[in-house]
C-alpha cells in the first residue's frame, strides 16, 4: 500500500473520532439546557398556580421563557451544533490524537509521532530518511489497522444523564396529572396569555359533552363533574338548568352525584334545541346548546318510466311519492328527489345491496337505472353532519312480462293434398302484447318414395318488418322449388319472432301441418267417386220427384172425387210441400259437389277448357232446378187447400201439376248432362295420364343420359321410377276400359273407334317390354342401352298421348256436329212455321164473324201447333246432350204455345181481329226463339273451329308441337358429328319452329281488343324472341345444350301461359252471374224493327253456313218482313 493511502485512512479514522466528539458534546448542551428549561418551567407552572397573573405579567414570562429559551440555545448549544454541522472546528488532530492514545494504551503517543512523521513527508523534509518514515508508517498501520479511533469518544455520559432527565420529566408530569386541573389550568393560562381569564373559585364544573348537535327524536346525556379548587368538600348534588330555544323561563332540575362522581341527567326524544348549565353552590358553568337537527328525508318522489323503444309505449310518469314500479325489462327509471335539507350525498340502495349515487342537479337529486330483473330498493340519504336517514321505506320493482308471440295457420290450417299449381294460399293470424317483427315458414320432406326424409327443416323468412301486434298475414306459398313428386309428404310450421332486443327476440310456434301431393290415381279416383255419388244423389231425386207427382196426382183426383176431408188435403198439401224441399236440398247438394270436384280437377290441371265450361254451364242448371214458380206453386196448393172454393183448388193443383214436371224433367237432364260430362272428365283423365307418362319418361330418359358411370344409387333410383311406368300403363288402361263403358251408353255420339285404337296403342306389348328391359339395364349399368330402349317406350307414349287427343278432339267435335245439325234444323222449322203463322194471320186479320173460312184457319193454326209441339220435342231432346238450349228458348216456344192456343179460343168466338193479333203474338214469339237459336249456333262457331280454335286450343296445339320439336332436337344433340341427312333433319324442325312462332305471332293479332287476355298474350312476346332465336341457330346448324335448354324454356312458358288463361277464364266464369235470365218486353210484332236491323239478322243468317236451299228460305222470310215494315 502506498505512503499516502496510509496517511489518508489515518486522517479519515481522526476525522470520524472528531465528529463523533461533536456530536456527543452537542447532546450534553442539549440535555443542560433542556433540564434548565424544565426546571424553570415548573417553577413558573406553580408560581402561576398560586398567585394566577394578570394577562400583562402572563405575557412576559411567556416570552421570556421562551426568549431564555433561544438565548441558551444560541450560547451554549450553537457553536457545538456548528462543529457537529462542520462550519467549526475546535479540535486538531493532535487533540484527537492524544484523546485515542489515553482512550487505547497500545496506541499511547504513536499515533500523535506517526502524525508528525507524515508531515515531514508532506513538508518533504530534506533532512529527514524518507524510507525510514515509510517503513515506520507502514508498521504503526499494521499494528493499528484492526483499531477503531471512534470508540474512544464514549457515550455513556450522555445517556445516563438523558436517563435522569427523563425520569424527572416523567415525574413531573405524573405530578400534574395526580395533582389535576391547577397545573393544566395554569398551563392554559400562561399558552393563553393574551387571553383574560375570571379568577379561580371554589369549584371547576366540567361539563360534557358541551356544545353537541343532535339529530331530533334522539337521547341526550350531559354530565358535570365538580373539581374543588382547594380543600372543599364536593358538594353532594347541583343544580342543571335548561330551556328550550324560544323559550325564557327556565327549568331546573336536581342532580345527585352518581357512583362515578359524576352529575349525569338525559334529555330524552328531544325535538327541539334547548340551552342548559350546572349550578354549584351559586357558581354556574359556562351554558352550553344542544342544536337538534331533523334527519334528511325525501319530501318529494317522482319516477318517470321510459319504456324500451320496441315497445313503442309511452314514457309514463307515476304520481308523486309513488315509487313501487313495475316496468318492461329494459325500461329506464329516472327518479327525481327532493329533500327537506341539504344532502352530502344519497343513494338508490337495492335488494342485493348494490348502490345507485344520487346527482345533484340544482337542488334536486336524480338517478338513472336500466331495470333489467325484479327487486327492492329504498333511499339513503347523508346530510352534510354525515347525518343519515332511519326511516326506510322499501319499494318494489316489478317486471311486466313480455309475453310470447302466437302465430296460428288459420288457412288451410289442417292437414291438405295439395294440387300440381304447386301453390298454396295461407293466412297467419300472428299476436304479440309489442308487436311481431318476424314471420317465417319451416318445412322438411317426412315422406317420398324416391329420397330420403329430412331430418332437419328449412327456414324460409316470409316477412321481416312486420311491427304487427295482432293481425292477419297473407301469403303464397310457391311449392315448386321443393321438386315434390306424387305422394311425397312435407311437414311444415309457422314461426314468428317479437322485437325485443333488450334479452332477445322470443319466439312462438304454430301447430304443425302436413301438406301431401296426390298422385293422379288419387285426383281421379276422388273425381270418379264424386261423379257416382252425384249421379246417385240425382237418380235417388228423381225418383222422389216422380213419387212427388204421383202424390200430387193423388191429391188431384181425391180432389175430383172430394173423398178426403179439408184437413187431410192440407196436411197433404204440407207433406208434398215438404217433400219437395227435401229433394231441392240434394239438388243442391250435388251442386255444390260438382262444383268442388270441378274445382279440385281444375286445380290440378286435370280439365280441358271445353269440360271445364260444360261443368261451369252444369252449375247454372243445376242453379236452375231450384224453380221459383215450383215453390210458388206449392204455396198457392197450400194456401188453396184453406180454401172452400174446388175451382181455385183445382186451379193450384194443376199448377203445381205443371211445375212438377217441369222440375222433374230438369232433373232427367242434369242426369244426362252429368253421364256426358264424365265421359268428356274421363276422356281428359286419360289424355292427362299419357301427358304425365310422356313428361315422366322423357325426364327418366334425360337423367339416364347424364347418370355417371359406376353410380349405383342413382341407376337404382332410375330403376324404381321406371318400374312406376308400367304401374302406370296399366292405370292407364283400366281408365281407357271404365271410358269405353262409358261411351257405350252414348254410341252414335262419341269416337269409339278412336277409343279402340288408343286402348291398343296402351296394350302395345313392345311398350310395355322395352320398359321392362330398360329397367333390367339400369340395375346392370347398361346406361346406353337402357336410354335407347327407353326411347322407344317414350315413343310409344308419345304415340298413344297423340291418339288420346285425337279422341278428345273427335269427341268434341262429334258433340258440336250433332248440336249444330240439331239447332240447324229447329230453326229452320221456326222460320217456316213463323212464315205460316204469318200467312194466317193475314187471313184472319179479314174476316167476317159468319165467315166459313174460320173453319179452315182454325184447322191450319192446329196444325201449327202440333209443329211447333214437335220442335218443341227435338229442342227438349237436344237439351238432354247439351247445353245450349237456354230456358229462355223454352219460354219463348212456350209463349207462342199458349198465344196459339188463345187464337183457337177466339177462333171459336169467331173474332177476327182478336184471332190475329194472338197470330202476331205467336209469330213474334216464333221469332224471337229463332234469334235465340242463331245466338247459340253463332257462339257454338266461336267456340269451334273459325280461326284455328280458341285460344287455350291454340296454345295446347303449339306446346304439343314444341314438345315434339324439343324432343327431335335433343336426339339429334346426343350425335357425335352430323350426316348430311341429319342436316337435313335439322333444316326441317327450323321450318317447324319457324311455323309455331308465325303461330304465335297470329295468336298475339287475334287476341287485341281483349282486355282480359292481353296480359297473357303480353307474356308470349318472349316466347316469339326465344323461338327466333331458336330458328337462327337450328339454321346454322347449331345443336347444343343451350339450344336444348333455351327450348325447353320456351315449353314451359307455353304451358303456364296455358295454365294462366284457363285459370283466367275460369275466375270469370266463377264470378259471372249464374241462372238468372234477363226480362226484357219483347216486341208484338218483328215488324216494327228497323231495316238495318232486319239487313244485319240476315247477314247473320247467311254468315251462319246453312245449306243453299236454306239459305233462300231464310232471305225470302226476311224479304218479307222487311216489305211488311
Amino acid at each position: 500500500m502506498s505512503t499516502q493511502h496510509i496517511i489518508h485512512q489515518l486522517r479519515s479514522r481522526i476525522n470520524e473520532t472528531r465528529r463523533r466528539l461533536y456530536r456527543k458534546e452537542f447532546l450534553h448542551r442539549l440535555l443542560t439546557i433542556y433540564s434548565v428549561l424544565l426546571l424553570v418551567g415548573g417553577i413558573i407552572l406553580s408560581l402561576e398556580s398560586l398567585v394566577e397573573f394578570n394577562t400583562a405579567v402572563r405575557s412576559i414570562i411567556f416570552y421570556t421563557y421562551w426568549s431564555l429559551a433561544a438565548l441558551l440555545m444560541i450560547v451554549f448549544a450553537g457553536k457545538q451544533f456548528l462543529q457537529f454541522a462542520g462550519v467549526l472546528s475546535n479540535h486538531t488532530d493532535e487533540e484527537i490524537a492524544r484523546l485515542i492514545g489515553k482512550h487505547f494504551p497500545t496506541v499511547g503517543d504513536r499515533l500523535e509521532n506517526t502524525l508528525d512523521l507524515a508531515a515531514m513527508i508532506e513538508r518533504n523534509d530534506q533532512f529527514s530518511s524518507r524510507e525510514l518514515i515509510e517503513v515506520s508508517l507502514e508498521h504503526f498501520h499494521r499494528s493499528t489497522e484492526r483499531i477503531n479511533f471512534a470508540e474512544a469518544v464514549s457515550y455513556t455520559g450522555v445517556i445516563n444523564n438523558m436517563r435522569i432527565v427523563g425520569a424527572v420529566t416523567v415525574a413531573l408530569f405524573v405530578t400534574i396529572i395526580i395533582s389535576g386541573s391547577p397545573f393544566a389550568v395554569a398551563a392554559e393560562r400562561l399558552w393563553n396569555h393574551n387571553k383574560e381569564y375570571e379568577r379561580s373559585l371554589p369549584f371547576t364544573i366540567l361539563v360534557e359533552p358541551g356544545d353537541v348537535e343532535i339529530v331530533k327524536g334522539e337521547t341526550v346525556s350531559v354530565r358535570a363533574r365538580v373539581v374543588p379548587n382547594g380543600t372543599q368538600p364536593v358538594p353532594p348534588e347541583v343544580t342543571l338548568a335548561f330551556a328550550e330555544e324560544g323559550i325564557a323561563v327556565e327549568q331546573r332540575f336536581a342532580v345527585r352525584q352518581d357512583s362515578n362522581k359524576t352529575f349525569s341527567y338525559q334529555f330524552a326524544s328531544l325535538k327541539n334545541s334547548l340551552h342548559y348549565k350546572f349550578d354549584v353552590e351559586g357558581i354556574s358553568s359556562k351554558q352550553y346548546k344542544v342544536s337538534v337537527t331533523d334527519r334528511p328525508f325525501v319530501r318529494s318522489l317522482s319516477v318517470v318510466i321510459t319504456p324500451p323503444a320496441y315497445s313503442q309505449l309511452p314514457r309514463q310518469q307515476l304520481d308523486e311519492n309513488v315509487g313501487d314500479i313495475m316496468a318492461l325489462a329494459g325500461s329506464n327509471i329516472h327518479w327525481t328527489i327532493t329533500s327537506n335539507k341539504e344532502i352530502d350525498k344519497g343513494f338508490i340502495v337495492f335488494k342485493d345491496g348494490s348502490e345507485l349515487p344520487l346527482k345533484n342537479r340544482n337542488g334536486e337529486y336524480t338517478a338513472s337505472y336500466v331495470v333489467m330483473h325484479p327487486t327492492s330498493y329504498y333511499i339513503e340519504l347523508e346530510d352534510t353532519r354525515g347525518i343519515t336517514t332511519n326511516t326506510v321505506i322499501e319499494y318494489g320493482i316489478k317486471i311486466i312480462p313480455d309475453a310470447f308471440p302466437t302465430v296460428e295457420i288459420l288457412s288451410p290450417g289442417r292437414n291438405i293434398d295439395i294440387t300440381e299449381q304447386m301453390t298454396l294460399p295461407m293466412t297467419f293470424k300472428v299476436n304479440d302484447d309489442f308487436g311481431v317483427r318476424r314471420l317465417q315458414l319451416s318445412y322438411r320432406l317426412v315422406q317420398s318414395r324416391f329420397a330420403q326424409a329430412e331430418q332437419n327443416y328449412t327456414n324460409v323468412v316470409l316477412f321481416d318488418t312486420l311491427k304487427l301486434t295482432d293481425g292477419v298475414v297473407d301469403y303464397e306459398w310457391n311449392l315448386s322449388s321443393l321438386g315434390l313428386v306424387p305422394e311425397d309428404v312435407v311437414e311444415y310450421f309457422a314461426e314468428v319472432f317479437d322485437n325485443d332486443n333488450i334479452n332477445g327476440p322470443k319466439s312462438g310456434r304454430s301447430q304443425t301441418y302436413l301438406l301431401r301431393l296426390p298422385s293422379l290415381d288419387e285426383v281421379f279416383a276422388d273425381a270418379d267417386k264424386a261423379h257416382n255419388d252425384a249421379l246417385k244423389t240425382m237418380e235417388q231425386a228423381l225418383k222422389e220427384a216422380e213419387e212427388l207427382k204421383k202424390n200430387v196426382d193423388e191429391l188431384s183426383n181425391d180432389l175430383k172425387r172430394n173423398q178426403t176431408m179439408e184437413w187431410q188435403k192440407q196436411k197433404k198439401a204440407e207433406e208434398l210441400a215438404k217433400k219437395y224441399e227435401e229433394i231441392q236440398k240434394k239438388v243442391d247438394e250435388v251442386r255444390k259437389q260438382t262444383e268442388e270436384l270441378m274445382e279440385h280437377l281444375q286445380n290440378n290441371n286435370a280439365l280441358s277448357q271445353e269440360t271445364l265450361e260444360k261443368y261451369l254451364e252444369l252449375q247454372k242448371v243445376m242453379q236452375q232446378l231450384n224453380s221459383p214458380e215450383f215453390q210458388e206453386a206449392m204455396k198457392r196448393m197450400q194456401q188453396a187447400m184453406q180454401s172452400i172454393s174446388p175451382e181455385q183448388m183445382r186451379e193450384a193443383i194443376q199448377q203445381a201439376q205443371f211445375s212438377e214436371e217441369q222440375f222433374r224433367k230438369s232433373i232427367e237432364r242434369t242426369i244426362n248432362l252429368l253421364k256426358r260430362i264424365q265421359v268428356e272428365q274421363k276422356v281428359d283423365e286419360a289424355v292427362k295420364r299419357a301427358q304425365e307418362m310422356m313428361r315422366e319418361q322423357e325426364a327418366i330418359q334425360k337423367e339416364t343420359e347424364q347418370m355417371k358411370e359406376g353410380d349405383t344409387q342413382k341407376a337404382d333410383a332410375l330403376a324404381r321410377r321406371q318400374e312406376e311406368m308400367n304401374k302406370k300403363l296399366e292405370e292407364l288402361q283400366q281408365s281407357l276400359d271404365d271410358v269405353h263403358e262409358k261411351m257405350e251408353e252414348f254410341p252414335k255420339e262419341m269416337p269409339l273407334e278412336q277409343l279402340e285404337e288408343a286402348q291398343r296403342s296402351a296394350g302395345d306389348k313392345q311398350m310395355k317390354e322395352a320398359i321392362k328391359q330398360s329397367v333390367q339395364q339400369l340395375r346392370s349399368q347398361q346406361r346406353q342401352q337402357a336410354a335407347a330402349q327407353q326411347q322407344q317406350a317414350l315413343s310409344g307414349m308419345q304415340e298413344l298421348s297423340e291418339q288420346l287427343s285425337e279422341v278428345q278432339e273427335q269427341l268434341l267435335n262429334n258433340q258440336m256436329r250433332e248440336t249444330m245439325d240439331a239447332l240447324r234444323k229447329s230453326m229452320r222449322d221456326l222460320l217456316q212455321l213463323s212464315q205460316q203463322q204469318e200467312q194466317i194471320k193475314n187471313q184472319s186479320r179479314t174476316l167476317d164473324p159468319n165467315s166459313q173460312q174460320f173453319q179452315e184457319v182454325a184447322q191450319r193454326q192446329q196444325s201449327l201447333v202440333g209443329d211447333l209441339a214437335n220442335i218443341a220435342n227435338a229442342l227438349a231432346e237436344l237439351s238432354q246432350k247439351s247445353f245450349v238450349v237456354t230456358p229462355e228458348m223454352g219460354k219463348q216456344i212456350g209463349r207462342a204455345m199458349g198465344h196459339m192456343e188463345q187464337a183457337m179460343n177466339s177462333i171459336e168466338q169467331r173474332n177476327g181481329q182478336m184471332v190475329s193479333a194472338q197470330q202476331a203474338e205467336a209469330m213474334a214469339a216464333l221469332n224471337k226463339a229463332a234469334t235465340l237459336l242463331q245466338g247459340a249456333m253463332q257462339s257454338l262457331q266461336q267456340q269451334g273451329g273459325q280461326g284455328g280454335g280458341s285460344l287455350l286450343q291454340q296454345l295446347r296445339s303449339m306446346a304439343m308441337q314444341q314438345q315434339s320439336i324439343n324432343m327431335q332436337t335433343q336426339q339429334l344433340g346426343q350425335q357425335q358429328g352430323l350426316s348430311q341427312q341429319q342436316l337435313q333433319e335439322i333444316g326441317r324442325l327450323a321450318r317447324q319452329q319457324e311455323a309455331v312462332r308465325k303461330s304465335l305471332e297470329q295468336l298475339q293479332r287475334e287476341a287485341e281488343g281483349n282486355p282480359e287476355r292481353n296480359r297473357i298474350m303480353g307474356d308470349l312476346n318472349k316466347i316469339a324472341e326465344d323461338m327466333k332465336e331458336v330458328v337462327e341457330q337450328l339454321q346454322q346448324n347449331n345443336v347444343d345444350p343451350n339450344t336444348v335448354q333455351q327450348q325447353e324454356r320456351i315449353l314451359s312458358r307455353l304451358l303456364q301461359a296455358q295454365r294462366s288463361l284457363r285459370e283466367r277464364d275460369f275466375e270469370q266464369r266463377r264470378k259471372a252471374t249464374v241462372g238468372i235470365t234477363p226480362s226484357r218486353p219483347s216486341p208484338v210484332q218483328l215488324s216494327q224493327t228497323k231495316d238495318s236491323q232486319l239487313q244485319r239478322d240476315l247477314q247473320r243468317a247467311i254468315d251462319a253456313g246453312y245449306s243453299k236451299e236454306y239459305i233462300e228460305l231464310i232471305k225470302k222470310y226476311y224479304e218479307a218482313l222487311k216489305n211488311k215494315n
